[in-house]
């Protein structure tokens, strides 16, 4: 066996481990209650549902898989190897939530800064696709790329938070694609910009869905209704991050079951 698998897995378990003690001691509920108090005054108990829902979602799939390898030794190589990817992209998942909530409680205090440098244009896309890759190969998606980088588009800005933002675009596309479906990747200069283009082949948007998409929190769907993964931030902190770097977010579909396409624009300043 690898050795390599073993470390992703025990970081999975530890954080899958750390939150369900949390949950168990109320912590958690209590830290949600007391931030979103501010956040949304009225609607902090629909918040908390959903914030509980949506870890415990992958916190229970991270479960499973644990129980099984531990119920089940003498798996062969293939299965126990699909279990480690069910829990890492359970932990993936564990921690795109976490970090995008971690983030917009940063701006409500007003601690949210970019560090800027010069850098390549590609390679946080790059980053945030390995991000990613195994929790669309739980549903069987896959990515066609055309990432430009020969010549390297450069530029200064914040690599951390471009990856935040694209990896949280990637989510959204993830979350919203059929199974077995194809998220197109493009990364190209236009003019005097920068763009990461993420094309999806999912549930689409209606005019409404459009208007609100960036919205903090906004879902698509009633409060209470879990139809869908996510909590609402993902688009939110692309839109914030880009708008910190002086560039946008363009979000478009023909309507529903067709689609949607999210492109981050950066101003190329180097």
């Amino acid at each position: 066996m690898d050795q390599s698998l073993y470390i992703p897995f025990l970081i999975g378990f530890g954080a899958g481990g750390l939150i369900i003690f949390l949950l168990r001691r109320g912590a958690m509920k209590t830290a949600i209650e007391q931030r979103t108090k501010k956040l949304l005054g009225g609607k902090q108990e629909a918040f908390i549902a959903i914030a509980s829902h949506y870890l415990l979602t992958p916190i229970s799939i991270i479960q499973s898989a644990v129980n099984r390898l531990a119920e089940k030794p003498n798996l062969e190589l293939d299965q126990r190897i699909e279990l480690y990817d069910t829990i890492i992209s359970g932990e993936k998942r564990l921690y795109i939530i976490a970090e995008q909530m971690l983030l917009s409680s940063k701006l409500v205090n007003g601690e949210f800064n970019l560090s800027t440098q010069v850098a390549r244009f590609h390679e946080p896309v790059i980053e945030a696709l390995r991000e990613v890759e195994l929790i669309a190969k739980q549903k069987g998606i896959t990515f066609s790329t055309d990432i430009k980088q020969a010549p390297p588009i450069e530029s200064s800005f914040d690599p951390k938070q471009l990856k935040t933002a694209t990896v949280a675009v990637l989510d959204n596309a993830i979350k919203f694609s059929r199974e077995k479906g194809v998220i197109r990747v493009r990364v190209a200069r236009d003019g005097t910009t920068g763009i990461i283009e993420v094309t999806d082949d999912g549930i689409g948007m209606t005019a409404e869905q459009l208007a609100h998409a960036t919205d903090k929190f906004y879902r698509g769907t009633p409060p209470y209704v879990f139809d869908y993964e996510g909590m609402g931030l993902g688009l939110h902190v692309a839109y914030v991050i880009m708008n910190a770097h002086g560039g946008e977010i363009e979000i478009k579909s023909r309507g529903p079951n067709k689609g949607s396409s999210v492109t981050l624009v950066l101003p190329l300043t180097a």
